[in-house]
């Protein structure tokens, strides 16, 4: 029904929420709004952590994907301190 969109899934738990931060999906909304690229038919992202595990820390991430990982967490902090509205 929309003519040259696209559909992103990010797998993991809860519906509309920041609380499962994905890089993958952070870099490929920025892509997006930079250069206007969708991504690709059947593209899933995973959650770099979920809820329901423990805390992993930054293991394995660049610096880039360190730093993108902390604006995610501070921006979920933020909109669950807004009684589950986003604080924008």
């Amino acid at each position: 029904m929309f003519p040259g969109s696209a559909v992103l899934e990010q797998n993991s738990a809860g519906h509309c929420s920041p609380s499962d931060p994905s890089v993958c999906t952070a870099y490929t909304i920025k892509k997006y709004f930079q250069t206007g690229e969708l991504p690709r038919e059947g593209m899933v992202c995973e959650p770099y952590a979920s809820p329901f595990e423990p805390e992993k820390g930054y293991v394995g991430l660049s610096a880039e994907d360190q730093t993108l990982l902390e604006a995610l967490r501070q921006f979920q902090d933020r909109s669950h301190r807004g009684g589950g509205r986003l604080g924008i």
